[in-house]
């Protein structure tokens, strides 16, 4: 018996370590969403792991509750002030009985070269071209275009009219680049004025703006963001993504750079979105549909600039249940986004399960609030 008793009160402080070590990790986590990564730094890690750690204080709980363990209370709580935060990455909506006006997809074309960048660009192109023209969207916000041939015009018009629009915006990621680089696209079925770009101060374009003209005489800004990767290499992402993290000498040789790259791309997407939000008020536009790729997931400061800003995360507002619009190694990672202004509203948001790229489309209904 008492053998049975001391088992019993090492494993309540195992369980106790345990319970503290993931509740920090969890409140550093949500931190991670209110600090600004250029000041405050490495805390944003742990917003990474935020799905991993609120489904730990759900199943500590139930265990610390089966043990009659006092402790029990500490992921309780953590639940409770995770809950908002975890509504953002699985929202569960009613049907909304508006009808939408538009359709907007976004979606990152890997340069069509396929899931595992190695495909032939032309074959993924055709594809990806394909699926956009039997999406039947309206507005599209493509990221990593890059011509396939040595006649990077022709490409381009080739594309477009593959799938099925009449209107266009490409702009270079760099300034002094042209077609055959990589760029971003902006395709409409509506006319297209008064575009212009956003760069950071290396030169690199961040997003595009354009300004849609609708039926009706409405006009909408569009704004197609591709804020900066993690820039991670193959094996820092299989540290991740393959559960290696657990091993010992492969975090040794690249756990050290992995966390560093981390770091940094925080900071730089905090700078990025903080100088697409300072143009948007400049702009004095309240109609707004912003798409993209943000490389940052719902529990990021990223993220809650855009939602502080006013914009509307239109999965969380329509969408249904946990997604992931990242289709690489590296799990729960929805940073793929479609943002409309207050007065816009979504419907039938969600991602499309077909893997051309290292990303899923994703797609959004939009109507107008009268």
């Amino acid at each position: 018996m008492e053998k049975k008793g001391f088992v019993r009160k090492v494993s309540k402080i195992i369980m106790g370590i345990i319970t503290l070590i993931v509740c920090i990790a969890g409140l550093l986590a949500l931190l991670a969403q209110y600090s600004d990564p250029r000041i405050v730094h490495y805390v944003h890690l742990f917003g990474l792991l935020f799905p991993v750690l609120f489904l730990a204080f759900l199943i500590l709980f139930l265990i610390l509750l089966l043990q009659r363990n006092w402790m029990g209370f500490l992921p309780l709580a953590m639940v409770i002030l995770s809950w908002s935060t975890m509504s953002t990455f699985t929202p569960i909506n009613k049907q909304n009985d508006k009808q939408s006006q538009l359709k907007a997809l976004t979606y990152n074309l890997h340069l069509f070269r396929g899931p595992n960048g190695s495909g032939k660009p032309k074959e993924y192109a055709g594809k990806i071209s394909s699926m956009i023209s039997q999406s039947n969207t309206d507005l599209v916000f493509l990221q990593e275009f890059m011509a396939w041939s040595d006649q990077p015009d022709q490409d381009l018009s080739d594309f477009i009219g593959l799938c099925g629009m009449e209107y266009y915006r490409f702009d270079p990621y760099w300034e002094k680049g042209n077609v055959k680089n990589e760029g971003m696209l902006i395709l409409s079925r509506f006319p297209l004025v008064n575009g212009q770009t956003v760069r950071h101060e290396n030169g690199r374009m961040i997003a595009q703006q354009v300004m849609v003209k609708l039926p009706g005489n409405m006009s909408v800004q569009l704004v197609n963001v591709h804020l900066v990767s993690f820039g991670l290499a193959r094996k820092e992402i299989e540290l991740v993504g393959e559960g290696a993290i657990t091993d010992r000498a492969m975090f040794k040789a690249h756990g050290r750079t992995l966390i560093g790259k981390l770091n940094n791309s925080f900071k730089k997407r905090a700078s990025e979105v903080n100088m697409i939000l300072d143009n948007l008020i400049l702009s004095d536009q309240k109609n707004m549909i912003v798409g993209g790729d943000f490389n940052d997931t719902p529990a990021s400061y990223t993220y809650r600039e855009l939602i502080s800003f006013g914009l509307k995360d239109s999965h969380h507002e329509s969408g249904q249940g946990f997604i992931s619009t990242y289709a690489g190694r590296l799990p729960f990672l929805r940073i793929d986004y479609i943002f409309v202004s207050q007065n816009i509203g979504t419907t039938e948001s969600g991602k499309l399960p077909v893997v051309f790229s290292d990303h899923y489309p994703y797609v959004s209904g939009i109507y107008f609030n009268e």
